[in-house]
């Protein structure tokens, strides 16, 4: 059996020390492996990059550069807040991550199912009530367009008085 000290190195990388995969066993899972749904949550793109990430030994800054994207889009598309991750940005992913054809076939796809299960979520579940997620967005989007209703006002009024003004 291999033992945890075996199969992971520390690498320091951005004032901290990361464990990856040791070079010499991070061929162990294969690719079917990486992108099956039994290893995988379903639908989740993130668990696949960050798994993708880590057997190319790249922290998320290291990516983010190869891909010439944000250290904050490939954080994002990890922790799967992003709803529906743009073609563009799961291109420049595999580009960056050099996956093979077949390898970018199953990413591509992966990528896809996340768009296609995201565009069927109603935001609801089957008894009607709406997810914690989805609770907090509805009262981000009530604040916001509290924001610019006050914002409105504040024009109309600023407009009345420089008509006033004018006159």
């Amino acid at each position: 059996m291999v033992s945890v000290s075996q199969r992971f190195q520390t690498v320091p990388h951005g004032g901290i020390t990361t464990r990856v995969r040791d070079p010499a066993t991070a061929g162990e899972g294969t690719w079917e492996q990486l992108a099956s749904a039994s290893l995988l949550p379903r639908g989740s793109f993130g668990a696949l990059l960050r798994a993708c990430r880590h057997r190319a030994l790249l922290s998320q800054e290291q990516l983010a550069a190869r891909a010439e994207l944000s250290e904050r889009t490939v954080r994002d598309l990890e922790a799967d807040r992003v709803r529906s991750p743009r073609m563009d940005t799961v291109r420049l992913l595999a580009d960056a991550l050099q996956l093979t054809e077949p390898e970018r076939e199953s990413w591509y796809e992966a990528a896809r199912s996340v768009n296609h299960q995201r565009a069927g979520h109603t935001g609801a579940r089957s008894n009607g009530q709406l997810t914690c997620a989805d609770r907090r967005e509805l009262a981000e989007l009530r604040r916001e367009n509290r924001r610019l209703r006050e914002d409105v006002e504040i024009l109309k009024r600023a407009t009345a008085i420089f008509a006033t003004a004018a006159r």
